[in-house]
């Protein structure tokens, strides 16, 4: 091991950190700087932070290959420590030489990634199922749990955290290389009214969609023209790519908003041809709603479980087109078999509580080889779109009934206080009005008073007289308007 002059060596906490000043934030580009350490003695912690383009990238691969040799030596082991939380984005290009210069390196005992950013996540991700090595590599949060995994297999256990863990594997068949640019990007994120959506394009032909938050109708216009757009600039051709939608970050959609998102993806597919799309991760309604809807459309729909699914699934979608196999013929099904189907379908419709909401109570699941899913599933949506009828019909009656009486008040009270009273019995079914007040603004005099207040602690509120300074009551902004 070579000396290591013109450094400090400190504890953090009980972990002995080396750090150097030629080691920290070292810039390779105006948006692109590296900071190394040496941490516990045997791993080497890398933090980049801002855009790395390709000629960037290199260089910052170069000063870290530095860093080992000075440290390391040719022959020891470590493990490698990369914290990319602080990373916005890589070419694809510089991605590409990013894995393959550190696959290459013989003396890692592992690789570790931090990393919070879905998009760079699923890229990491994909990089390992493309590129089999002989060590461990694992994809984590943060840099407690990289430290951990780091301990453990340089104290040689062999025992892994499967939450943590991201086998290598080896690539899905048929896969293909990830086509060079510098100038395109294979990360890109719309944020929407709802939610946040991220778009990314892997292993050249894989369109990956991530939405986060509530599916919402009125930001359709907008997600879709960045659909289109991210096709446009990276180049993908009709019929020749593969749409892939993550609905794990999903927080809930309305039956409106299902539907409308489904027909928009049938006039992508007018305007813009895909070969395939796969969903994963979806809800048991969204997984429903797609089943329904598979029929109708002309293009090939799927629902899997994973991303790993999704990518082993284009595998063979790409073998198949490849090396097209000969058809086979099925069995049909006796008439025994189909009795004891209809006798399935009338216990699952049976078991339906049209009271309660879907996933209020337990009902028999049906697997998607069953020859009437399709139907059970249409079954399933309308429960539910039947109960989101029901439950909207039921507030429009509450609100109706609410108008009424407080217009039945109006015309029949003698007392201001009778009808404050009035008001707040008939909000009660629509809002909880538990603690309720009524204010009351006298511009002339700037006062704004409460001739009506029903609170569980306070007993009243005294009028407020409103200055030009700055009011910290919501009631006051409201009437204000600050």
């Amino acid at each position: 091991m070579s000396s290591q002059t013109s450094h400090s060596a400190r504890r953090s906490g009980s972990l002995p950190v080396l750090e150097k000043p030629e080691w920290t934030d070292v810039p390779f580009d105006k948006d692109y700087a590296v900071t190394c350490k040496i941490l516990e003695e045997k791993i080497l912690l890398v933090e980049p932070r801002g855009f790395a383009s390709y000629n960037a990238l290199k260089s910052s691969r170069e000063f870290v290959d530095r860093v080992l040799h000075e440290h390391f030596g040719k022959a020891e082991q470590f493990v490698l420590v990369e914290d990319i939380r602080a990373v916005e984005g890589f070419s694809k290009r510089a991605r590409n030489f990013f894995i393959e210069h550190i696959t290459a390196k013989p003396q890692i005992d592992g690789l570790i990634f931090c990393c919070t950013s879905p998009p760079l996540s699923l890229g990491i991700k994909l990089a390992f199922k493309l590129n089999p090595t002989a060590y461990e590599k694992h994809l984590v949060l943060d840099r407690d749990q990289a430290l951990t995994v780091a301990r453990r297999i340089l104290a040689g256990q062999e025992e892994r955290n499967r939450e943590l863990t991201l086998a290598a594997g080896n690539p899905p068949p048929g896969a293909d290389p990830v086509r060079d640019s510098d100038d395109d990007f294979y990360i890109s994120t719309l944020a929407r009214d709802g939610g946040i959506t991220h778009y990314s394009l892997l292993e050249g032909d894989v369109y990956h969609i991530q939405p986060e938050g509530k599916l919402r109708a009125d930001s359709f216009d907008q997600v879709f023209a960045k659909h289109q757009e991210r096709i446009r600039a990276w180049n993908l051709r009709s019929n020749a790519y593969y749409l892939v939608m993550n609905g794990n970050q999903l927080t809930g959609s309305s039956r409106k908003a299902r539907q409308q998102y489904l027909d928009m993806i049938k006039t992508l597919y007018r305007d813009c041809p895909f070969c395939m799309f796969i969903f994963y991760g979806l809800n048991d309604v969204m997984q429903a709603t797609v089943s329904v809807f598979r029929p109708f459309v002309s293009f090939e729909v799927n629902v899997v479980e994973s991303f790993e699914d999704a990518l082993a699934l284009i595998g063979r979608h790409r073998q198949a087109r490849a090396n097209p196999p000969d058809k086979m013929v099925g069995e049909k099904d006796t008439g025994d078999s189909t009795a004891r189907y209809v006798d399935q379908l009338l216990r699952h419709v049976g078991c339906i509580n049209w009271e309660m909401k879907p996933d209020e109570y337990e009902i028999e699941q049906i697997g998607s080889e069953h020859p009437f899913k399709q139907v059970f599933d249409a079954i399933s949506i309308i429960s539910n779109d039947l109960n989101e009828a029901f439950l909207e019909q039921q507030r429009e009656k509450k609100i109706n009934q609410a108008l009424f009486q407080v217009s039945h008040a109006v015309n029949t009270t003698y007392h201001t206080r009778d009808l404050y009273q009035a008001i707040h019995t008939a909000i009660r079914d629509i809002l909880d009005v538990t603690n309720f007040y009524i204010a009351l603004y006298y511009p002339d005099s700037r006062v704004l008073r409460f001739p009506y207040f029903v609170d569980r602690v306070d007993k009243a509120l005294p009028s407020l007289k409103l200055d030009h300074k700055k009011s910290f009551s919501l009631t006051v902004e409201v009437v204000t308007g600050q």
